[in-house]
């Protein structure tokens, strides 16, 4: 399965806050992937080409970052989201 998404992260952000997301999985960088086991499965995380989003006089960083999860369940999948989402996610209030 497939997914991608559009974060407003830099890529030295998303590699600063990739070690806490990736929670007890084992995990490896090379170059601008992230490559995982999860269960009996693996995950590859790719970052895509920074870019930036702007709004007036307020500039966003913008990356695009594609899950690839070869063999794992829904399961595993959706709870590895969720803790990676929770990792990434920015001051609320």
């Amino acid at each position: 399965m497939k997914i991608v998404r559009q974060m407003g992260y830099s890529h030295a952000d998303f590699f600063r806050l990739a070690p806490s997301a990736m929670g007890d999985h084992p995990y490896e960088i090379e170059r601008l992937k992230v490559h995982c086991t999860l269960g009996d499965g693996t995950l590859t995380i790719t970052v895509g080409p920074e870019s930036e989003r702007r709004l007036v006089l307020v500039v966003i960083p913008k990356t695009d970052i594609t899950f690839e999860f070869d063999h794992v369940s829904d399961t595993e999948r959706d709870a590895f989201l969720k803790y990676f989402d929770l990792r990434f996610m920015k001051g609320l209030g």
